[in-house]
């Protein structure tokens, strides 16, 4: 479970679309995410059954970093540009959710069922 200071940014949180960063002790990035409401997007790690590895990292978090958007579009593309420019955390927290990518023989990659080209 989250830290008691992470669950009251949680709580505090509104209902306005945006993104957020989960950080750990050493104020590395565990997750980006982005939410059409933040409120209930974020509320959801907190009450119900979490799959193993956002057990983990929800665990492992100890603040929330916020940021409000004007439009669940706008939080998209700030998702987008904050796992970019974070370097090396964007992709170490995707392998962390989701596991290593693995190559295919059609020049794509594979993420746990989720496929991207080059």
């Amino acid at each position: 479970m989250a830290t008691d200071h992470v669950n009251g940014q949680l709580k505090r949180l509104p209902a306005s679309p945006g993104v957020y960063l989960f950080r750990g002790e050493r104020d590395e990035v565990l997750y980006v995410g982005k939410a059409k409401s933040l409120r209930k997007r974020t509320a959801s790690y907190l009450t119900r059954d979490l799959e193993p590895r956002l057990a983990t990292m929800v665990s492992e978090a100890v603040d929330l970093e916020t940021v409000i958007t004007d439009s669940e579009a706008e939080a998209l593309l700030l998702e987008n540009n904050w796992i970019k420019t974070i370097p090396g955390q964007g992709w170490f927290a995707m392998f962390r959710l989701y596991g290593p990518l693995e190559p295919t023989f059609d020049g794509t990659w594979k993420l746990n069922n989720i496929e991207s080209t080059n």
